[in-house]
């Protein structure tokens, strides 16, 4: 409305002001008015105040009179600041605690006690006093198996990813006393490890100190045995990763495994000898007592694609006796037994005497599920599952067994024809050797949650069919029915009305799903298959004020997350999006209905437990932007799933235009846009500097089928790059209130390298200013699991030239124009600083001016710099959009870019 505003003014404020010209100065009318001329000056004074008010008058109501109705896009509240999303107000609370029983959850209050609720009868036990708790202020907490004690973590240290080095302290539950867990050995004490665990039996725990696993009967004996010896920190590792498993195999701080009964541990034994270092300098403070005054050299072993992996073992240690550990060496399958070139990617108990593992192959094209016997120590194949060389092996939590263990559970890829393949149940009868899907169609099994025996019902969370941003809850009988090959399953979670379905509107954080093939405004639709003209029916939008009541919120939810009890008769459902993220106690009701029936029983919710009502007040006076979600049908009848962040201030009618800025992601099997709620720097750009943001999830996206997802195998930076350029374009084509000339992009990591692929297309005219955040600029640089996966070897043999094609210091030339800003930190143990700044020494041979920030001892996340990276960036994209449109051409355009706040 600006612009309307400004052609307003320029045409009736001028003649007012020649009129106020002539009482002031022509004689004549001065004789009418008054003979004195302090009276003239005083009157002609108010005469022209009545004017100006009148000509206001008549400006403000011709603007209210002219201007269209609009979609209520204004919204009303606070602008979004950098501290909002910087901060902790912004981050929804969730589920903090476990279930210890198949009635009872343990977890934090809001007053900071340990409680128990006993979902039976919905009353809550105190365990332990905020006044205790708040002594250690524990990250983490779990309670023995006999319910006894409470081991909390607390100062932590943390290392990579998932793993951290931290102390650990036992509350004992009835005697109300905390005491130091502490590992005696050789005379001497520690109290900080890098994993503690109970054991699922009594009170036993198993601790890893320097890479070795030692086992104490009971938190309170300074009796502690030692199970391994060879541990040697940065080298061998037993019982946790090492850093490319705990990255990207395991995604977790422990390799090792309790039998059902605890008296065996399955763990994995990790030896780096012949993996390459990868060296980087800590540079620390002056001010530490002269510690640092030349940096540290520190040193992570770092496999990159094509050189050697860690060499992994198994092993079982038995606790039958503790004065004579013994430990067993588990043999792979015939298909690994001559190569050492193999993962681990899963491990599971059967029972007492039986394990299962998965096995995959180095280019994980192949993972073999197998049942190894203690009596043996050999490893059988049980079932196979194989790439058809047009995509990769997903890598999958462990199989769920059958009491007897003759069936097992897990999910494969199972073709829908002729969609192709998607990831389904399937249920492998081991002494029969059968395979069955449970679940068939057009939707993603993303994981198997828990497997009701007694009622033979298996709960799951699942993609829908067309609705990739959505998570639901789904249950499924595990007995086929003798008419059919098939079972039916029943979603627990899904909105019972379509018409629910379209649209979502919680705590002032809008959003708009259409889940035919439209765009955003009637006039915008893709004329192919599957798309659905703009005369047919579309949601209606609906409107809400800016302060609203939590208790008013809008219901539907559409993205879960669930934590079943040990017995399956409860569980916490998390809702976490599109609205503010709520935790519901709920009910199987498994005992209401006939057993017939039960796999079509809807859950009776029992108890809200979490409503993050401080955020929802908090959210609720904010000026969020309008989030549009929406597919287009884009190259080869793909679709494509487009988010688009549009500006509180924005009206769908108005003539003012606004800069647009692409944020990418695209890396393999991830996605963007899902029905998620969050509040991030995407909201900062639209509220608070009027930029309009759109996020696209493409070809190599996962929710929608591996048909889609494969399309990038073996290609990286090729097919994804042109999704998001073919979806930009549409969007420009579409929406008048983009400025064309203002466009930029923006990704990191993997968004860096797509950020900086796309800037440097010859091909492109659209984008003129790029952020790379820690971007991947050469492959051959970056870890062999993950890099294998997607590209296969760099070798001639396998895919040279998908690295060489996908290299950013080849393509520099194609920067000469562009304004690139180069983000890293020198700590990143992920992806090294040596990748941008080989990037960087391309840009400077080339002579290309470009801007660099390197950040001192930060890691890949650059959490202790967030407020200065966002601040940076900001400035950045303000600088370069000035470049692009200077202020004297910005008439009816939108700015974009405020105060750093």
């Amino acid at each position: 409305m600006l612009g309307k505003k400004i052609r307003w003014c320029g045409c009736q404020a001028e003649p007012k002001v020649s009129l106020l010209t002539s009482v002031e100065t022509d004689g004549k009318h001065a004789d009418l008015v008054s003979s004195s001329p302090n009276q003239r000056n005083w009157r002609g004074i108010l005469i022209a105040l009545l004017v100006i008010m009148a000509v206001l008058a008549l400006i403000v109501m011709s603007v209210v009179l002219l201007t269209p109705p609009t979609n209520d896009f204004h919204r009303k509240g606070h602008k979004i600041k950098l501290q909002d999303i910087i901060g902790h107000e912004l981050i929804p609370l969730r589920i903090n605690g476990s279930w210890i029983s198949g009635n009872e959850l343990m977890f934090k209050n809001e007053w900071d006690s340990i409680v128990v609720l006993n979902a039976t009868d919905l009353t809550f036990r105190l365990i332990m006093p905020n006044t205790t708790f708040r002594r250690l202020n524990p990250t983490k907490f779990t309670m023995s198996a006999d319910h006894k004690y409470i081991l909390m973590v607390h100062r932590i240290q943390k290392l990579y990813r998932h793993s951290y080095l931290a102390d650990y302290s036992v509350y004992d539950v009835e005697n109300q006393d905390i005491f130091p867990l502490k590992l005696h050995s050789k005379g001497k004490s520690w109290t900080r490890f890098i994993l503690a665990e109970w054991a699922p039996t009594g009170n036993a725990v198993i601790l890893v100190h320097e890479n070795d696993i030692y086992y104490k009967p009971n938190p309170r004996t300074n009796l502690t045995y030692r199970v391994t010896q060879d541990g040697v920190p940065g080298q061998i590792y037993n019982g946790v990763p090492d850093w490319l498993y705990e990255e990207e195999i395991l995604g977790s701080n422990a390799a090792l495994w309790f039998s059902p009964d605890g008296r065996r541990l399955l763990f994995i034994n990790f030896n780096d000898s012949a993996v390459e270092e990868q060296s980087y300098q800590w540079y620390g403070t002056i001010d530490d007592n002269n510690a640092h005054l030349y940096p540290k050299i520190k040193k992570v072993r770092y496999p990159k694609a094509g050189t050697n992996n860690p060499i992994i073992s198994l092993y079982v240690a038995d606790f039958n006796d503790l004065n004579n550990i013994k430990i067993g060496k588990l043999i792979p399958p015939i298909e690994f037994s001559n190569t050492l070139d193999y993962y681990i990617s899963a491990a599971t108990w059967v029972n007492g005497y039986e394990a299962s593992v998965v096995w995959m192959n180095r280019l994980q094209n192949l993972s073999i599920i197998s049942l190894c016997k203690l009596t043996s120590w050999h490893c059988q194949e049980t079932h196979r599952i194989l790439g058809d060389n047009k995509g990769w092996i997903e890598i999958t939590d462990p199989p769920l067994f059958s009491p007897d263990g003759n069936l097992f559970l897990i999910l494969a890829p199972v073709q829908d024809a002729p969609t192709g393949f998607y990831r389904h149940i399937v249920s492998v009868n081991v002494t029969r050797k059968s395979i069955i899907p449970l679940t068939l169609g057009k939707f993603t099994v993303n994981k198997i949650i828990a497997w009701d025996h007694t009622l033979q019902l298996v709960y799951f969370l699942g993609v829908p069919t067309e609705r990739p941003g959505e998570m639901h809850l789904y249950s499924i009988s595990s007995v086929l029915p003798k008419e059919t090959t098939i079972s039916t399953h029943n979603c627990l979670t899904c909105p019972l009305l379509p018409e629910a379905r379209p649209k979502a509107q919680m705590a002032n954080q809008r959003h708009d799903h259409s889940m035919k093939y439209i765009s955003i405004f009637d006039n915008m639709y893709e004329e192919q298959k599957g798309a659905t003209p703009s005369t047919q029916e579309t949601a209606k939008k609906k409107k809400t004020t800016a302060h609203r009541k939590p208790e008013q919120l809008y219901k539907v939810c559409t993205y879960h997350n669930v934590l079943f009890s040990t017995n399956m008769e409860y569980f916490l459902l998390e809702c976490l999006g599109p609205g503010i993220p709520i935790v519901t106690l709920y009910s199987t009701n498994r005992n209401s209905d006939s057993r017939a029936n039960l796999s079509f029983s809807i859950p009776k919710p029992l108890l809200v437990l979490q409503n993050n009502t401080k955020l929802s007040e908090k959210v609720s006076s904010l000026a969020v932007p309008v989030i549009k979600t929406f597919p287009v049908i884009i190259s080869g009848g793909n679709i494509a799933q487009v988010r688009i962040y549009l500006p509180p201030t924005l009206k769908e009618q108005e003539i003012t235009r606004y800069p647009l800025v692409l944020q990418v992601y695209g890396g393999p099997g991830t996605q963007l846009v899902t029905d998620r709620w969050k509040i991030d720097w995407s909201s900062y750009l639209a509220s608070s500097r009027d930029y309009i943001v759109v996020q696209v999830d493409g070809r190599g996206s996962s929710g929608q089928g591996y048909h889609l997802q494969h399309q990038i195998y073996k290609k990286l930076g090729a097919v994804e790059v042109e999704d998001q350029l073919e979806v930009v374009e549409y969007l420009q084509d579409q929406l008048h209130f983009i400025d064309k000339r203002r466009l930029a992009v923006w990704g990191w990591s993997y968004g860096g390298f797509i950020a900086t692929m796309l800037l440097s297309s010859a091909e492109q005219k659209i984008f003129s200013c790029g952020v790379a955040v820690s971007p991947v600029v050469s492959w051959k640089l970056y870890d062999s699991a993950y890099t294998e996966r997607y590209l296969g070897m760099p070798n001639s043999s396998s895919n040279y030239n998908a690295y060489h094609s996908a290299e950013l210091t080849k393509r520099v030339q194609g920067l000469h124009d562009k304004m690139l800003y180069l983000v890293h930190g020198t700590a990143d143990d992920n992806v090294h600083l040596q990748q941008s700044m080989l990037l960087a020494k391309a840009l400077s041979e080339a002579g290309i001016i470009y801007r660099q920030q390197i950040y001192p001892d930060e890691n890949h996340s650059l959490s202790g710099v967030k407020r200065h990276l966002y601040r940076s960036m900001a400035t950045f994209l303000d600088d370069c959009f000035r470049k692009l449109a200077p202020p004297e051409e910005k008439a009816g355009l939108r700015n974009g870019g405020h105060d750093l706040q």
